[in-house]
C-alpha cells in the first residue's frame, strides 16, 4: 500500500523543488534588469561646472554627477568648434580635469560629459585664460565676503553683479569667507554657491578664504582646487588654506585667519615673507577673512584672530609695500583715514 502512493510523493517534492528553482531564476532576471537599468541610467550634472587655478596656459575644470562615471572635457575657440577633447577614465562623482597647453589671454569655450553623452552647456559655459606673468592691462574683481547666507541679501548682491557684468564681467573673484552658513558643509556650499552663482561660476575663476564659518574645514579643502606648489606664481606653501598667485602684474596673496596658526613665527607668516621678497609684480593685493581694523558688528580690539593678524601679518605686509587688504567678518561698511604702522589697539594713538 505505501508503495503505491510513493510516484505521487516524489511528484509533488519534483514539483516543488522546480517551482523554487523558477523563482529563483525570475529574481536573478529581475535584478539583471535593475542593474542594467542603473548601469545604463544617464549621469546627471548636480554641480558645476566650475573654474579652478586658472594659469596663462592651463585651467582646472570641476564638476559632480549623481552617479560615478568617466571624466570628460571638450573645448576650443566658439560653441561649434569644440575640437579638442581631454579623458580621465577613472569613476568618480568629483570630476577634476586640467586643460593644458592653452594660449594666454584667450577666450575658450568648452563643454562637460561622460563616454556617452556631453552635458548641455549655457551660452556662457566658457573662460579667458590668464594674461602672461607682468602684463599690465586693465583687471577686474569680484570681491564678496560673508556671502554665504543663501538669502534674498545674497542674491541682490549677485544680481547687481550680473547687471553690471554684461557690459564687463569680473577677470578674477575672490570669496572672503564665511561662503557657507552655517558652518561650512559640502551640503551648504551646494546652496549658497553653487546653486546661488551658476552662470558666474562656469565662466570666472574663484579664488576662496576661509572663514569662521567654515568650522568643518574639510568640505572647503575638497571643494577647491587651490595652488599649493606655486603652480600659478608665487612661492610654493604646501597647503590650500593659504596660497598666492598672479594674474598678469598683480600678486595675490590669500591668508587663513582661521584654522592657521597666526604666529608671527609660524608657517603661514614665514611663507609671507618668502613670497613678498620673491615676487617682482608691480601690485600687491592680500585678502583673508578676520579684518585687522574694525568696530562693526565685530571688534578689532578684543577678538583674537583680528588682533593677531594686525599684530603678525600687517607689519610684513606693510614692510614689503603690499598696496591692497580686503577682509569680510564685520557686516557693515567701513573706512577710515590711511593706517600705517598701528598695530594695538583704537586707544592707543602711539605706533606699536
Amino acid at each position: 500500500m505505501g508503495r503505491v502512493g510513493m510516484p505521487e510523493a516524489v511528484s509533488i517534492a519534483a514539483a516543488a523543488r522546480l517551482d523554487r528553482t523558477w523563482r529563483l531564476v525570475r529574481l536573478v532576471a529581475f535584478l539583471l534588469i535593475v542593474f542594467a537599468s542603473k548601469a545604463s541610467q544617464a549621469a546627471v550634472a548636480t554641480r558645476g561646472p566650475y573654474l579652478q587655478q586658472a594659469t596663462p596656459d592651463s585651467i582646472i575644470v570641476r564638476w559632480r554627477t549623481d552617479v560615478s562615471t568617466r571624466s570628460y572635457v571638450r573645448y576650443g575657440p566658439s560653441r561649434e568648434q569644440l575640437s579638442t577633447v581631454v579623458s580621465n577614465s577613472t569613476l568618480t562623482t568629483n570630476h577634476v580635469m586640467q586643460l593644458t597647453n592653452l594660449t594666454p589671454n584667450t577666450k575658450y569655450f568648452y563643454e562637460v560629459g561622460t563616454a556617452s553623452a556631453w552635458f548641455p552647456a549655457a551660452t556662457n559655459t566658457y573662460f579667458v585664460t590668464s594674461p602672461p606673468p607682468g602684463t599690465s592691462q586693465p583687471t577686474r574683481l569680484w570681491v564678496i565676503g560673508d556671502s554665504g547666507t543663501k538669502d534674498a541679501n545674497a542674491a541682490n548682491v549677485r544680481n547687481a553683479y550680473r547687471t553690471v557684468a554684461r557690459n564687463r564681467k569680473a577677470d578674477l573673484w575672490l570669496m572672503l569667507g564665511d561662503n557657507a552658513y552655517q558652518s561650512g558643509t559640502d551640503a551648504e556650499y551646494q546652496d549658497a554657491v553653487f546653486d546661488m552663482y551658476p552662470d558666474v561660476l562656469r565662466n570666472t575663476a574663484v579664488w576662496p578664504t576661509i572663514g569662521n564659518h567654515e568650522t568643518t574645514v574639510s568640505p572647503y579643502l575638497s571643494i577647491f582646487t587651490l595652488p599649493q606648489q606655486g603652480e600659478v606664481g608665487g612661492i610654493a606653501s604646501g597647503t590650500e588654506r593659504y596660497y598666492s598667485f598672479d594674474y598678469g602684474n598683480i600678486h595675490f596673496i590669500c591668508l587663513d585667519s582661521w584654522s592657521s596658526d597666526r604666529s608671527s613665527n609660524a608657517p603661514m607668516c614665514e611663507w609671507l615673507r618668502t613670497d613678498l621678497e620673491a615676487t617682482t609684480q608691480d601690485w600687491l593685493i592680500a585678502f583673508w577673512h578676520h579684518p585687522p581694523y574694525t568696530k562693526g558688528s565685530h571688534d578689532s580690539d578684543t577678538e583674537a584672530e583680528l588682533v593677531a593678524m594686525r599684530r603678525n601679518a600687517l607689519p610684513i605686509l606693510e614692510s614689503y609695500g603690499v598696496d591692497l587688504v580686503l577682509c569680510g567678518h564685520s557686516h557693515c561698511y567701513e573706512r577710515s583715514f590711511l593706517l600705517d604702522g598701528h598695530y594695538g589697539s583704537s586707544s592707543r594713538k602711539e605706533r606699536s
